[in-house]
């Protein structure tokens, strides 16, 4: 008889094992976006003539792996620099329009406002030789053929915009001063 109550009970944390795993995995998931509204709204508002290409992927650090990974599952070594400025975590959008072509939009959760805006003034993430722009806020804009790209920053979060065809540049330029707009003002 002990037998079988030491089954059901192995059975029992089992079976709640399993349960944790699958509810933590689904909430981690969701907590990650839910700590950020303002992505959701991006997202389900693409810019004009796009469409949303694929889910919302976010990304932690090595310490913290959200639902996608880690920005070394996104951005390979690359991800170094900005883990040195106090990245948290990266959300990551992509959008197309009906010709197959894309826009890339990426939050970096840097921390602290200081902390971005020393990211968004380091010449490993943002190259010294850009166009300056102007969307609401100062931003710097790259043109590699046919690539458009831009960054800024705006409270914690240092943000990165991205178009494979560099006749969308005011397409991309109109979503980055949308997307400031969304981003909230918030103390670090």
């Amino acid at each position: 008889m002990n037998n079988r109550f030491l089954i059901d009970f192995i059975l029992v944390l089992f079976c709640i094992n399993i349960l944790f795993s699958i509810g933590c995995g689904t909430l981690c998931g969701k907590a990650a976006i839910k700590s950020y509204p303002f992505t959701i709204k991006i997202y389900e508002k693409p810019p004009d003539g796009f469409y949303p290409a694929d889910s919302i992927r976010i990304y932690g650090t090595p310490e913290r792996k959200l639902k996608d990974g880690t920005i070394f599952d996104y951005i390979n070594g690359g991800g170094l620099v900005y883990l040195a400025h106090g990245l948290r975590e990266t959300t990551h959008m992509v959008f197309r329009d009906d010709s197959g072509d894309q826009l890339t939009v990426d939050i970096f959760d840097m921390g602290t406002r200081e902390n971005a805006l020393e990211a968004y003034n380091d010449d490993k993430i943002c190259p010294t030789e850009y166009i300056p722009g102007d969307i609401g806020t100062a931003c710097k804009a790259y043109h590699f053929e046919p690539d458009f790209l831009l960054y800024f920053h705006k409270s914690k979060y240092l943000v990165y915009l991205n178009t494979n065809n560099d006749t969308h540049q005011n397409v991309l330029e109109s979503y980055a001063s949308e997307i400031l707009i969304r981003i909230p003002e918030e103390d670090d």
